[in-house]
């Protein structure tokens, strides 16, 4: 029987087996990673000889894991062949591999924190980490959710606007569009600009961002300026002002929305609504398939993203160590 062993191995290890993996996400794609996070550690699963599994690890300063502002699904990713296996396979390949990672890993940090999608959705092994022993740290499983526009790719305008809900969003986007707005969507908008904006309407929210969350988007928009994405600007055509933004990341045919402003005195009515239409059909038109909002797991805005034809699709977040 072949070994599993758990060791560190090179960015190119691990994007070498991201490309030929099920579950990977520009989330888990080492370039992405290492643009925006100081400091990345892989670690790979091997049976044999062969990777099979890597773990990509985002450290902050004081060596703690982390998860990097507007991430998601940062966590184990497996070569696509895996996914293939029969339950009885999966099972025992996929808790002894998982068993030795988390060996691995509270070996070498104080703490685990991770995402998972609910397509390799098994977290027994973690559930079970000190099962039925009093007063020893546990992993915390939480579920999340996102809101997902599926099948983007073989939709019509119409059909998009015919998803929206039609009480209100789709009644908004067509009134908007025989409107003649005075609106520019020629490109893109000074870095400075999108951020203010960004910060305007989080503000507006009573949301909060802080210093990493400004670096991090920074970063994301210059590495969607390499070709990665998009980032929609609408700008009022007699002040060149602009009035709303959306920056959003491409990956295997997924598009994730990862961070929007519009400003609150536009003169527009539903200004939000036609900035998400227009991302929408971007994102169609660059060849995405699928629309991820990145998160509805707020009270305040969950409703507004599927109220644009978009699917509820959990995901799981899992932290170390958990005193129940």
């Amino acid at each position: 029987m072949k070994k599993f062993i758990i060791k560190k191995i090179s960015s190119k290890s691990a994007l070498n087996i991201w490309k030929s993996c099920s579950n990977s996400s520009i989330f888990t794609n080492p370039i992405f990673l290492e643009f925006i996070n100081e400091k990345i550690e892989y670690w790979g699963g091997f049976k044999g000889e062969k990777l099979i599994c890597y773990w990509p690890i985002c450290l902050d300063k004081r060596n703690e894991i982390i998860e990097p502002p507007f991430c998601y699904y940062i966590g184990p990713v497996w070569h696509h062949s895996y996914s293939l296996l029969p339950a009885y396979r999966w099972f025992s390949t996929s808790q002894i591999m998982y068993n030795q990672f988390i060996q691995s890993l509270i070996k070498n940090y104080s703490n685990i924190i991770f995402s998972i999608k609910d397509i390799d959705p098994d977290l027994r092994s973690f559930n079970w980490w000190n099962y039925n022993l009093d007063n020893k740290p546990k992993f915390k499983i939480d579920v999340k959710y996102t809101a997902i526009i599926n099948n983007l790719g073989t939709k019509s305008d119409e059909e998009i606007i015919n998803g929206f809900r039609n009480d209100d969003r789709r009644k908004q986007i067509k009134r908007l569009l025989k409107q003649e707005l005075n609106l520019d969507y020629s490109g893109p908008e000074g870095n400075k600009s999108i951020i203010d904006l960004y910060l305007e309407t989080i503000s507006r929210t009573n949301g909060k961002a802080t210093n990493k969350d400004i670096l991090v988007l920074e970063k994301i928009i210059k590495y969607i300026e390499t070709g990665k994405g998009e980032i929609i600007c609408i700008k009022n055509k007699d002040s060149n002002k602009l009035i709303a933004t959306q920056i959003m990341l491409d990956c295997n045919k997924t598009t994730n929305a990862i961070a929007q402003g519009t400003t609150s005195n536009s003169g527009i009515k539903n200004l939000a609504v036609l900035m998400n239409y227009k991302s929408i059909i971007s994102a169609r038109n660059r060849g995405s398939n699928f629309f991820d909002f990145n998160g509805a797991n707020s009270p305040n805005r969950a409703d507004d993203k599927h109220s644009y034809g978009a699917d509820l699709k959990s995901y799981f977040k899992i932290n170390y160590p958990y005193f129940d």
